[in-house]
């Protein structure tokens, strides 16, 4: 890596723990060609915290949806979560604040630009989600979307 990229890398980690710190909610929305940066410093920063690292695919709203909740029942060690998937982008969201209400966490939402196929107002959703509900909680979002080619893998239905 050049010194350039390492500071860089070294700056973001920064920002990040400096987010961290101050126990508010953040929405952080990043783009990025070349992932590969983006990604390390995130696995710097996520390694001793909670978290949810959700990496999506080109794929169904549903099947998106039960992948996302078998992910925050790992964070939650929620049996019913588990065994029965949120499959609606509104409850996941409230449920995610109510358990930002009492811990603080990390939501990673990697690749966001197959979500935005699946669901096409998931942007307005999490908009509206964060100004009513997620800025007040103890959560800090990274929505981190790659730059693709103009073709993108859509899902089949």
């Amino acid at each position: 890596m050049n010194s350039v990229a390492g500071s860089r890398w070294r700056r973001e980690l920064a920002l990040l723990n400096e987010l961290w710190s101050t126990g508010r909610g953040e929405l952080i929305v990043t783009f990025e060609r070349k992932p590969t940066r983006v990604r390390r410093a995130l696995s710097e920063f996520l390694r001793d915290k909670s978290h949810v690292y959700f990496v999506s695919r080109p794929a169904l709203e549903r099947d998106l949806l039960t992948d996302l909740s078998r992910d925050v029942a790992r964070l939650t060690v929620d049996p019913l979560l588990s065994s029965m998937p949120i499959l609606s982008w509104p409850t996941i969201l409230t449920y995610l604040a109510d358990c930002g209400e009492t811990r603080r966490f990390v939501l990673v939402l990697d690749r966001f630009e197959y979500l935005r196929l699946a669901t096409p107002s998931l942007p307005s959703l999490l908009h509206d989600w964060w100004n009513e509900m997620g800025r007040h909680r103890q959560i800090i979002v990274l929505v981190y979307e790659c730059r693709l080619p103009l073709e993108v893998a859509k899902p089949e239905r």
